[in-house]
């Protein structure tokens, strides 16, 4: 079955695809998302060190920086929807030379650097 797009290029094939995004329920647990996001403070590196999931945290720092070394080009543009407080990743992000970056992420505070 091919989806047919309207104008706003939502699916009109899909029951429902367009009501998602309009619907009440919906607007209200994206904002508590955001919110919880947002309300998280940041942590010292002693904070850090001392967080009882420290190794998990490490063990997932080093799998995304891998990632990115392994799969991306010198001059590749990237788009991270949920790139958190960035200031860690633009370091990995460097180092493997892409030539934009893009990052996108639904707390408020993630940006102020």
């Amino acid at each position: 079955m091919k989806r047919k797009f309207g104008r706003d290029g939502l699916s009109s094939g899909v029951p429902g695809a367009s009501q998602f995004l309009e619907d009440e329920s919906t607007k209200i647990f994206v904002r508590k998302v955001a919110d919880h996001y947002s309300a998280r403070s940041n942590q010292t590196l002693e904070e850090r060190e001392a967080s009882p999931i420290i190794h998990l945290k490490k063990l997932n720092n080093w799998i995304k920086s891998v990632s990115i070394q392994l799969y991306t080009h010198q001059g590749d543009s990237v788009l991270d929807p949920t790139c958190g407080k960035i200031v860690g990743d633009l370091i990995k992000w460097d180092k493997a030379k892409v030539g934009y970056y893009v990052g996108i992420d639904i707390a408020e505070g993630s940006f102020k650097l």
